[in-house]
């Protein structure tokens, strides 16, 4: 599972979310891609990895 976090890992100039992909993302909708993530911390079994999202491709996006 990943999580993205503009908050604890801020670059300042860089957005860790594709602005296109950014624009399509709310609470109501589920994304569905092949994402390329770089991680920001080290993958540990049962707990969520955060990461930034450099690209999307084949995007979905579906209302809950």
């Amino acid at each position: 599972m990943f999580g993205i976090s503009d908050q604890r890992f801020v670059v300042e100039g860089y957005r860790n979310i594709p602005e296109d992909l950014r624009s399509q993302v709310d609470q109501d909708k589920d994304v569905f891609a092949d994402f390329t993530v770089c991680p920001f911390t080290k993958q540990k079994e049962h707990e969520m990895q955060i990461v930034c999202v450099e690209k999307a491709n084949n995007v979905v996006v579906k209302k809950r």
